[in-house]
């Protein structure tokens, strides 16, 4: 499906309109709104459908190889393919999955594996596949190699028991097992694809409800129920999950209208409106643990300097644009990890630290414009790159592009294919040039410690600026070995109040998850858990 390389200029009327709503705070109809209903799943499925078609607005995974799949797109395909060793569910509550778990000590987890579960070509899962499938994934060239850090050694200690030994705690492991981190495929399969693995040509072989059936490149990629399936509380009520790649935002509209995508996550905002009260289905917006943020892509160029960071955080109106662009879908962000993430055990520590970062950054115009003249900015262009063909991505940037220039900024919008956008996230080469990211951050599991570890560690896949404190390091290391989340929360206040001085990290809103389903379909998981659980089994006929 092409992306839309004129959609800044088709938006034109749309952004001006937006802007003067944003110029009044927002309008009288957005602020007089009802707060949408916030709902974990949809009401369930009574009966088994043929075939669903379900959209991934961000566009093509870039690949389906587990523990290079982080991504809305990658992961939201892989989970319903691969079975993690534990599972959460809609709620966060985790439990046993292939495997049950017992931790041992600190330093110690044992995982035993079920012996009743089969990979898709029938062959058992065994010890040996878990201890590789954990080996790979710790591996420095992955994206998730952070969660591992901590390990000394995963080994097969029986013929259905793998134990994961620390050479420090690490307190997030286990819950970090039900995300892409802990998915398990077959060795065989594995090194015979070699490089192919996770690609269109060279698939995978998992024990998850469903099958990869094809994937055409560019197009779609299809999965189909695995009816052997060992878990029978979870076998599919759907024959058929045809996924399609449909990034322009009108586009899938008219096709939900139409009846031709019958469902999607991550609802754009600014389809909100086109799709309240159709006929054809519904929206349900569900608790995320996800937000948009823009984040200095460099270590270098004109963002270098710190007051011209700060600016940024002065410069945006972040309540105007979660009421206006984001239809209540959203909230204003003023720390680098949405406050969703904060653990329930130790939330009012986390929520104490809150007010000052809300405080300095709020709405300030006369601010902003001081801290660039402090600055050495002499007016070069601030590249900012978005994801093509993602509407409300388009008009973020617009807006913070028209409030940049109020206060002497010169920003220009570089669009990406979604694909090299995806890459340009871990890969420094595709940031050739670019000062800006304008993206979504999350969280796959209910810890802080998961995305700062990605973030602020040296040397971390989304460390894009480059930052290295040893003091954060030191913070980060140390918490991820004390079990008590009140101590963790305290050590993480700590290190927030030094990374977030730097600034490299401009917050803007906390989403929440927006999913469309059509009024033949029942079940859908609509919170953000869909990432790591196969949310899509439990979809079926709402007659």
């Amino acid at each position: 499906m092409p992306a839309i390389n004129g959609k800044v200029s088709l938006l034109a009327g749309a952004i001006s309109c937006c802007a003067a709503a944003l110029a009044a705070h927002y309008s009288t109809n957005s602020a007089n709104a009802a707060e949408p209903e916030i709902v974990s799943r949809a009401p369930a499925a009574s009966s088994a459908v043929d075939s669903i078609v379900w959209n991934l607005p961000f566009g093509e995974p870039s690949t389906l190889d587990p523990p290079n799949a982080p991504t809305l797109s990658g992961a939201g395909v892989v989970s319903n393919l691969c079975d993690a060793l534990v599972t959460i569910d809609e709620n966060y509550n985790l439990s046993g999955n292939i495997a049950t778990f017992k931790v041992v000590n600190p330093n110690k987890i044992v995982y035993k594996i079920r012996t009743d579960v089969k990979f898709w070509d029938g062959s058992p899962v065994t010890a040996e596949d878990v201890a590789f499938s954990l080996k790979r994934a710790a591996e420095p060239a992955q994206i998730v190699s952070f969660l591992f850090q901590n390990v000394s050694s995963i080994d097969v200690t029986a013929p259905d028991e793998v134990t994961v030994s620390f050479s420090k705690p690490g307190e997030m492991f286990n819950a970090e097992m039900a995300t892409f981190a802990g998915m398990i495929m077959k060795k065989s399969y594995v090194d015979a694809a070699g490089k192919s693995l996770g690609t269109a040509t060279g698939g995978l072989m998992c024990s998850g409800p469903f099958k990869l059936d094809g994937w055409k490149a560019g197009d779609s990629i299809v999965i189909t129920r695995n009816d052997a399936y060992w878990n029978k509380q979870r076998i599919p009520l759907a024959k058929k999950v045809t996924f399609t790649f449909v990034t322009d935002t009108a586009a899938y509209v008219q096709a939900m209208k139409a009846g031709e995508i019958d469902g999607s996550y991550e609802v754009s905002p600014s389809a909100i409106p086109a799709l309240q009260g159709i006929n054809a289905g519904r929206l349900f917006y569900g608790p995320s643990m996800q937000s948009i943020q823009l984040q200095v892509a460099s270590p270098s160029g004109p963002l270098a300097d710190l007051k011209l960071r700060e600016a940024f955080q002065s410069l945006i109106d972040r309540d105007a644009i979660a009421k206006v662009v984001y239809k209540d879908a959203a909230v204003a962000q003023y720390t680098a990890l949405a406050p969703a993430t904060w653990q329930n055990d130790a939330r009012e520590i986390y929520a104490a630290a809150y007010p000052e970062f809300e405080k300095s950054r709020a709405f300030d115009v006369a601010r902003a414009q001081s801290l660039v003249k402090e600055s050495t900015y002499q007016g070069e262009p601030i590249v900012l790159a978005i994801s093509a063909g993602e509407e409300t991505t388009v008009r973020v940037a617009q807006l913070i592009q028209q409030q940049a220039k109020k206060v002497g900024v010169n920003v220009t919008i570089k669009q990406m294919q979604p694909l090299e956008f995806s890459e340009a996230q871990y890969d420094a080469a595709k940031r050739t040039g670019i000062d800006f990211v304008l993206g979504t951050n999350f969280n796959a599991a209910q810890d802080p410690l998961e995305p700062t570890g990605f973030v602020y560690l040296p040397g971390g896949f989304y460390n894009l600026s480059g930052f290295d404190d040893p003091e954060v390091t030191r913070l980060i290391n140390e918490s991820r070995q004390n079990f008590d989340p009140k101590e963790r929360a305290k050590m993480f206040v700590q290190m927030q109040d030094i990374y977030e001085k730097q600034s490299g990290t401009i917050p803007i809103v906390s989403q929440r998850t927006v999913t469309f389903l059509n009024k033949r379909l029942a079940g859908a998981v609509t919170s953000f858990g869909y990432l790591s659980m196969p949310a899509l089994a439990f979809v079926g006929s709402a007659q």
